[in-house]
């Protein structure tokens, strides 16, 4: 039975856990952060292409996840998965790049209006959304389940690494910057505002990228209220900041968005990549790349991990 090595405990290190094992092989997840730890956690976690590139490549697997997504929310609730309306406002009617990616039962429509902004347009169509609160606990304790292990520290040496197992999958995000000495991966900070419901309600998240950055998320119990993008040096789950949260708050209650009471601020850095890197290693066959996600963790994860499954087999049998 291979026995293969994941770096990074984010949401791809955990769906390729998952992908690998349900292919038989022994696979333990190795990372510095865990659960609330990791960028993951803090995330919106709506399916929706952001901060991602090549579209050829990124397309395919947004589908594979939005199924996989859409039918954990239908077999497993426990999950934390939600199918719920998304209203994307927009300039004008022209077909936005990400709607390629909804699968062919999903019907996307385009109002000439979006309750956003009066003056323009939206289009209307479901999405899977996880709650990482309820997400990231479950999958772990599925993986443990089917007998994945984890262990708890910072690797400094990818050859060390694959050299003690059949395969490495290399999901550790912005700290691939030092690992691999990537000089296309940069921090993209995000800050969020968590707020209660309020008139906004739980059904529906709302994103405006036709004036600004301003979204809303709704998860099980609380929304989340973010849009700040900014280049950062700084890595993982920040402490948040209140005065940028107030002016998330404030900027969403400006286009109408009636949230509740705020609750806390959080913030993460996406790591952010001219193109996600998943691809072999050209100096160690072993070891698989899968980082660089953007703004699109949640949004790849699944079809990634299927990707990276192929290229672990492929890897285990030229060995």
């Amino acid at each position: 039975m291979p026995y293969t090595l994941i770096l990074g405990a984010g949401i791809s290190g955990l769906s390729c856990a998952l992908a690998l094992r349900e292919l038989g092989h022994e696979v333990r997840v190795v990372a510095a952060e865990f659960g609330e730890r990791t960028v993951s956690s803090v995330a919106g976690a709506l399916w929706l292409p952001y901060l991602c590139a090549p579209e050829a490549r990124t397309t395919p697997w947004a589908r594979s996840t939005y199924l996989w997504l859409e039918e954990l929310a239908a077999r497993a609730p426990e999950a934390g998965v939600d199918m719920i309306d998304c209203i994307e406002t927009v300039l004008d009617a022209s077909r936005q790049p990400w709607l390629d990616a909804l699968p062919a039962h999903v019907a996307a429509e385009y109002t000439p209006t979006s309750p956003l902004h009066p003056t323009l347009g939206s289009w209307r169509f479901r999405v899977p959304r996880a709650d990482p609160g309820v997400f990231m606990p479950w999958i772990r304790a599925e993986l443990e389940g089917r007998g994945v292990l984890f262990e708890s520290r910072r690797v400094t040496s990818l050859a060390d690494e694959a050299s003690q197992c059949d395969a490495v999958v290399n999901c550790t995000g912005l700290e691939a910057r030092a690992l691999v000495g990537d000089p296309y991966l940069r921090g993209v900070r995000g800050d969020l505002c968590i707020a209660e419901p309020g008139g906004w309600g739980l059904s529906r998240a709302a994103a405006d990228e036709a004036t600004g950055h301003t979204y809303v998320i709704p998860r099980r119990g609380a929304v989340v209220i973010g849009g700040t993008s900014a280049d950062t040096e700084l890595v993982g789950v920040l402490e948040g900041d209140p005065a940028v949260a107030e002016r998330r708050y404030a900027d969403a209650a400006r286009i109408g968005i009636s949230a509740g009471a705020r609750l806390r601020a959080v913030a993460g850095v996406r790591p952010c990549r001219t193109e996600v890197r998943l691809e072999h290693d050209s100096a160690l066959p072993n070891v698989v790349h899968n980082y660089g996600h953007g703004g699109s963790g949640w949004t790849l994860c699944r079809g990634c991990a299927e990707e990276v499954a192929g290229l672990v087999a492929q890897a285990v049998a030229d060995a």
